[in-house]
């Protein structure tokens, strides 16, 4: 398994290059405390998005998106030096609507509440974020058109 922090990078890298393919300007954002990690350029303006790399079978700790920002998940799980990675593209209102189908009841019991389109879990000491499996986000696959459009 390559480290956190390099599969992050390479994920990041991996969607700004996915983009320049089809045809927009992207730009990788670099620091430990950003708050974009790729920006695309577009006829009418800027795209932001954040990216979430996984290896393994879940990405871990995914606080979502909101506003008008832009969720690009990557996967490496299972791919060789030489495969592309599999993206999925999820609107705010995208990401709303997989935490609800998965935590729904949780949310309406308020073991869940939701900040800023994250959930927030009130009985596990303020934990944020879904662990979110490929199952969850499938229909989102390789929907560009969410950043093209």
């Amino acid at each position: 398994m390559v480290e956190k922090y390099l599969i992050s990078l390479a994920g990041e890298y991996a969607v700004a290059s996915e983009i320049c393919r089809r045809g927009m300007n992207a730009v990788v954002t670099l620091g430990q405390r950003k708050v974009v990690d790729v920006i695309a350029e577009k006829e009418g303006g800027l795209v932001s998005i954040s990216v979430k790399s996984k290896q393994g079978s879940v990405w871990p700790n995914c606080k979502g998106v909101s506003g008008d920002r832009v969720l690009v998940l990557v996967d490496f799980q299972g791919k060789e030096l030489t495969e592309r990675p599999d993206f999925y593209i999820l609107t705010a209102k995208d990401w709303t609507e997989v935490v609800y189908r998965r935590h729904g009841d949780k949310i309406k019991s308020g073991e869940i509440v939701m900040e800023d389109n994250c959930p927030v879990w009130t009985k596990q000491g303020g934990y944020r974020g879904h662990s979110a499996p490929v199952s969850d986000v499938a229909e989102f696959k390789e929907t560009w058109e969410k950043i093209l459009g």
